[in-house]
């Protein structure tokens, strides 16, 4: 007989477990879709009644409600048999979503999307505790506007518009589960659904950025020789893959003088393979700081050792790269073993925010950064 899951009060990936199980064993709807709309109505729930309402029988109601205050996010009715919906309720009602930010919301979208379809196509959550290591040395600015072309759940984002609420936020990206994602977590954030798109940004790119934040797909030889044909960097290589396409439409997004701040594959950053790669980025954009992330960063997902990437886009090519220092760091913990389990800090509470409760020297590559923009 399968064991049934049990959920622990802050254990988020608990909660969606057992939510997926519920809604799996006793319905045929699909689990994304359901799971989403029963945290949509927790969270309208929690901002506009005190957490006092959700139940089997105002499950529709309060998503009609979401609706009306969220534009775009379009929840519609739940499809879950009553005895479903009361189950998984009653559950989430066990859980305060909002108590502690937007960290926890974020986290049960990781567990929920990472237990359908996520890293089909090179595609991982970035760790968030890095996600906020890279907004501190990016420094988002008022009136700036701040694009992640490959947004997922926007995470990026959403770390650029706690950091400078006065930032412009715009996301898009090709999967609709993760715009949806995305969607839900900006509006519950008091910003506009319509700020996140869908659609594929090598096809269809998005508008100019000043400041760009993003962690492209890793994978995926293209092999849409239309597609191939509109980016310079694809005559560099014989096999071309989706996150060298992206790092030319990161550049030809950025207004001269945007700041880039990539999470990249390591490959890109060091290997001989990619040196045409980086002569030709080089070329548009100066360098001004790498970090070397461990590479445990995106374990279990994937043991692919990455980095961040951090430049300034030039007025103009240059033809002969100028002699400019780099600053380079290396993190050397990142808070996760050789399993990717969480390593966490002594004395830290383990269902907090990953900044404060893994053990992490982010916060000295942080302070190691300072002032790589001058």
């Amino acid at each position: 007989m399968p064991r049934r899951h049990r959920t622990t009060p802050g254990d988020w990936r608990s909660l969606i477990r057992r939510l997926d199980e519920l809604v799996r064993a006793g319905s045929g709807a699909d689990p994304f879709d359901e799971i989403h709309r029963l945290i949509a109505a927790r969270i309208l729930d929690e901002q506009r009644h005190g957490g006092t309402r959700l139940s089997a029988e105002t499950l529709d109601p309060l998503l009609a409600e979401a609706d009306d205050v969220w534009p775009g996010l379009s929840l519609g009715r739940s499809q879950l048999p009553i005895g479903v919906r009361a189950a998984a309720t009653g559950l989430l009602t066990e859980f305060a979503l909002l108590e502690s930010g937007l960290e926890a919301v974020d986290s049960l979208f990781e567990g929920l999307s990472s237990r359908t379809s996520r890293g089909e196509r090179g595609q991982f959550f970035t760790p968030r505790h890095v996600v906020q290591a890279a907004v501190q040395i990016a420094d988002p600015r008022p009136g700036q506007r701040v694009l992640d072309p490959a947004c997922g759940s926007g995470a990026f984002l959403l770390a650029a518009q706690r950091c400078c609420p006065g930032a412009e936020i715009r996301g898009q990206d090709f999967d609709p589960r993760a715009v949806r994602t995305a969607r839900t977590l900006v509006a519950a954030s008091g910003g506009d659904a319509s700020w996140i798109s869908c659609g594929d940004s090598l096809r269809s790119p998005p508008q100019p950025a000043d400041l760009i934040l993003t962690n492209p797909p890793f994978a995926g030889e293209i092999q849409d020789d239309s597609l191939l044909a509109s980016f310079a960097v694809s005559g560099l290589f014989r096999r071309v893959e989706r996150d060298v396409l992206f790092i030319e439409q990161c550049v030809r997004l950025l207004r001269p003088g945007g700041r880039l701040v990539a999470v990249l594959p390591h490959n890109k950053v060091g290997a001989l393979a990619f040196t045409p790669l980086r002569r030709w980025l080089m070329q548009r954009v100066r360098l001004v700081g790498v970090v070397g992330l461990p590479r445990e960063t995106f374990l279990p997902h994937t043991s692919q050792k990455t980095a961040i990437l951090i430049g300034v886009k030039r007025s103009e090519p240059v033809e002969e790269i100028p002699s400019e220092p780099i600053r380079m760091v290396v993190c050397e913990s990142v808070g996760k073993d050789s399993r990717g389990a969480p390593v966490f800090a002594a004395g830290a509470d383990r269902h907090g925010p990953a900044w404060s409760a893994l053990a992490h020297d982010l916060d000295e590559v942080v302070t190691a950064m300072d002032g790589v923009w001058a």
